[in-house]
């Protein structure tokens, strides 16, 4: 598993960039689920890494923090977290990785992925591998990768 945990602009334009993110993806297909756990463990304690991410537009840090201290949150991560008492809540910390349900739709506590390497193993493992995935389009491969319990904001 690679080490670097680094969230990547796009905008990139370094060479030097673009090999780190080529080796940041090297082996993707060779993860098993435990692998990809452990790596989204390790990047929720890096606070270099959380830091830099937001999840709708609250730091991952702070939400992070907020969830692990069991303390009084600050109102943009109640609201995040909670959505209203009526709702009750949509994120939660559970044996170090960062769980999320759609309140709306109703779906069982999903593992939130945080980085783009566990994002791609998603995609790969849903989409692009012939066992599993084989090209089913984007809907199919949502479907499953929420199925296993899986999810990110962006999918």
């Amino acid at each position: 598993m690679a080490s670097s945990l680094s969230s990547f602009s796009p905008s990139s334009t370094n060479a030097s960039d673009d090999n780190l993110k080529a080796d940041c993806l090297t082996g993707v297909a060779d993860l098993h689920t435990e692998d990809v756990l452990d790596h989204c463990r390790k990047a929720l304690t890096d606070n270099c890494f959380t830091s830099q991410q937001k999840v709708y537009d609250i730091n991952l840090k702070y939400l992070v923090e907020g969830l692990s201290k069991g303390a009084p949150y600050p109102d943009n991560i109640r609201r995040l977290c909670y959505e209203g008492a009526r709702t009750g809540e949509r994120f939660k910390l559970e044996n170090g990785l960062l769980l999320y349900r759609d309140l709306q739709c109703q779906t069982p506590w999903m593992i939130f992925l945080p980085t783009k390497r566990s994002r791609a193993w998603a995609l790969y493992k849903y989409h692009t591998n012939v066992q599993t995935g084989t090209h089913r389009g984007t809907p199919r491969t949502i479907e499953n990768v929420q199925r296993d319990g899986f999810w990110w904001p962006s999918m």
